[in-house]
């Protein structure tokens, strides 16, 4: 009887590190299966060393919003890419990109007449194409939101306060942007 109780423990040993065995072969088969790639792979920042990054094209009616996104799309390479910013003649791929729609909605009201909290929406589409011209990434219908107040008896603070949403939309859209392009989204 003691002896087939070794056997018996051996036994188990055996299948238990077959059966991990078998499950790393199929870890291993899956992952390679489902296309993961290591993220420097993957994304189009990771094998690009300078990016031009060219004023965005505004088709709103919104003046300098075009500078303001182009500022904070620069801002977000510099901080967070492994490129650094070049002139378009030099760089290695360019950054381009539409304002497509700004708008403004009501989100709430103190009476029947009268608004509270508007808010903005900004709008965007952007392309990464290589030096080639070979589309690397694009990211259409990029959208930011920010809400202000609006201040009945002063239309010049009400004014101030939209241009700080529409900073701060255009800011999020920036950030949106890049962590689009550096997760392959």
């Amino acid at each position: 009887m003691d002896l087939r109780g070794k056997q018996a423990g051996q036994h188990c040993r055996v299948a238990a590190r077959t059966l991990l065995q078998r499950s790393a072969l199929l870890a291993v088969v899956l992952l390679a299966a489902c296309g993961y790639r290591f993220p420097s792979e993957r994304q189009p920042l990771g094998r690009i060393d300078t990016i031009a990054v060219t004023l965005v094209e505004n088709r709103s009616v919104e003046t300098g919003l075009d500078l303001l996104l182009t500022d904070y799309l620069k801002d977000e390479v510099i901080q967070r890419a492994p490129a650094r910013i070049s002139e378009p003649r030099a760089a290695a791929a360019v950054l381009s990109g539409v304002i497509t729609a700004v708008r403004t909605m009501t989100v709430s009201r103190k009476n029947a007449l009268s608004t509270r909290e508007r808010r903005v929406s900004v709008r965007v589409d952007l392309v990464l194409k290589g030096s080639d011209g070979g589309l690397l990434w694009s990211g259409s219908g990029l959208k930011a939101d920010e809400t202000y107040l609006v201040v009945a008896a002063d239309r010049g603070t009400t004014d101030e306060n939209r241009r700080r949403a529409l900073s701060r939309a255009a800011k999020r859209v920036a950030e949106t942007a890049f962590y689009r392009m550096t997760s392959d989204f």
